[in-house]
């Protein structure tokens, strides 16, 4: 494990985030280095931008997104004190799920 994962799973645990977030995130940070063959010290915010449209082109959805720019963010504020590489970043807009209507009474009881 490089020193900056271990920093930022670090940093996670004193945030008190979950084992599945610590390592959502750490995964998602590992994808956004792999891209660009560096380590996230050396990117910016043009990069970010780009990793992000990169995923909305190539279908991700947008909850996806959230997580994968949830992660950089918490990167670049909390482990790397460069708050200001998302800033700008717009996030997609997430879909709206419906949720139906409650059933009537006598809907209920019918089901039941």
């Amino acid at each position: 494990m490089t020193p900056l994962r271990q920093r930022m799973d670090a940093d996670m645990r004193l945030r008190n985030l979950s084992t599945n977030t610590r390592e959502q995130y750490i995964l998602c940070v590992s994808q956004f280095a792999r891209r660009y063959r560096r380590t996230p010290e050396q990117l910016g915010a043009s990069e970010v931008r780009e990793f992000l449209l990169l995923l909305v082109d190539e279908g991700r959805a947008s909850s996806t997104v959230h997580v994968y720019r949830a992660a950089l963010n918490f990167l670049f504020t909390y482990t790397l004190g460069r708050p200001e590489v998302l800033e700008g970043i717009p996030l997609p807009r997430r879909k709206r799920v419906r949720v139906g209507r409650p059933l009537t009474i006598e809907e209920a009881r019918l089901l039941l």
